[in-house]
């Protein structure tokens, strides 16, 4: 295939996943938002839910509609001209790897994705944060039932120095294995910061400005990816909502948009062993909060 075909090809691919077990879709329906998921993975996400049934992506209220199977997904995966679901399955596999070994190793990459798939059910599993005062700048509090750390500019919120001279906070997780993802809304934050580091990440270091941590941040009107003090611009408006997809078997560690059907807007490539813990930063001079949405 020439590149551009190629490009094609996996961009396609890409977008036949459902953000919820982030898998290729199977029996895909359409809600009325327009946004699409496995049958299986939606009613599930909504049977945890009593209040209402909304849209995961968009938070729309879809309560007073029903599903409808997206035939046209439907026909695409399964093309026997081009090979199939198994085919989809081969290309985003290639899709995955790093561009500079992708081709001297694309088919020893396509049969070993397959056959560890196949074998241990891996499948991006969601998590839900909690946060413990000790691992927090004092400016900062968490509150339980909202799911919501946030800034409280003007006095001091705790009477301890905290885990961060700077106005972050470390989550209580620490993963060295396995494939998780979690969300962040971002609506009611003018400056944040969201991403990864090792245990190590000291008290008067700043997420992204160390070799020890990753992280996707909106300072300044601007958004940005940040590691080792190198900052690559993100060409894209202000995201609501982030993704965080920790893929630790691949090394990879990506970002994407909630508001743009799971967009992405910067990968890194990390050393698969880690451990990692989230941490996040907040502009600390005015109020600024991020909301953990419970999958």
């Amino acid at each position: 295939m020439s590149l551009l075909y190629e490009d094609i090809v996996k961009l396609v691919a890409n977008n036949l996943k459902c953000s919820i077990c982030m898998e290729i879709f199977t029996k895909p329906v359409t809600l009325v938002c327009g946004h699409n998921y496995c049958q299986k993975c939606i009613n599930g996400c909504w049977a945890k839910s009593i209040a209402r049934r909304d849209c995961p992506h968009c938070r729309a209220d879809v309560s007073s509609t029903k599903l409808e199977i997206n035939f046209t997904l439907c026909h695409i995966l399964e093309l026997q001209d081009l090979g199939g679901r198994e085919k989809w399955e081969q290309i985003l596999a290639e899709t995955d790897q790093p561009d500079q070994t992708q081709h001297a190793r694309r088919t020893v990459t396509k049969v070993a994705s397959l056959l560890i798939l196949s074998n241990t059910g891996l499948h991006a599993e969601f998590v839900e944060l909690s946060f413990s005062p000790q691992l927090g700048n004092r400016r900062l509090v968490f509150h339980t039932e909202s799911h919501r750390v946030e800034t409280q500019p003007g006095h001091q919120a705790r009477t301890s120095h905290g885990r961060f001279d700077a106005c972050q906070w470390m989550a209580e997780q620490e993963f060295r294995g396995g494939w998780v993802y979690w969300d962040v809304d971002t609506t009611f934050s003018t400056g944040w910061a969201v991403g990864v580091a090792y245990p190590s990440l000291k008290c008067n270091e700043r997420l992204g400005r160390t070799p020890s941590s990753w992280c996707l941040e909106w300072s300044s009107g601007q958004l940005s990816a940040w590691h080792n003090k190198i900052k690559t611009s993100v060409k894209h408006s202000f995201p609501n909502g982030i993704r965080v997809i920790l893929d630790m078997p691949k090394g990879q560690l990506s970002f994407q948009s909630l508001c743009n059907s799971q967009l992405e807007l910067h990968s890194f490539q990390v050393d698969s062993s880690g451990p990692f813990i989230p941490v996040f930063w907040l502009y600390g001079l005015s109020h600024n909060a991020l909301t953990f949405p419970i999958n």
